[in-house]
């Protein structure tokens, strides 16, 4: 049981460095896609397809975060729920343990 507990906090550390990781290449690509869709404004020229959707889906999934925060906390209580179902209560403790510590890290 305590290998378990061991087992989730790594995977919840790893889930949540997998989901920081997403995040970065997403700002880089909102950035990129950001600069382009500004560029064809100024310039008049075409805007490419994949510059406007990146940039309009991403502007969409930030609107919603501001309008509705309480998704990041579903968000990670999803994660700990999912684990419960699917692993041990252990595991489900260790998981909780490993993203609420490696969040903390984040912030200090």
């Amino acid at each position: 049981m305590e290998s378990n507990y061991y087992e989730g906090v790594l995977d919840g550390i790893k889930d949540f460095l997998v989901g920081m990781g997403k995040m970065a290449e997403g700002t880089v690509k909102y950035g990129a896609s950001a600069s382009v869709c500004a560029y064809g404004k100024v310039s008049g020229e075409d805007v490419p397809d994949w510059a406007k959707k990146c940039y309009n889906t991403t502007n969409n999934k930030i609107l919603g975060v501001i309008q509705e925060p309480v998704i990041i906390v579903e968000s990670l209580a999803q994660g700990v729920s999912d684990s419960f179902e699917t692993k041990s209560s252990a595991y489900c403790g260790g998981y909780a343990a490993g993203t609420v510590a490696s969040n903390k890290a984040c912030t200090v």
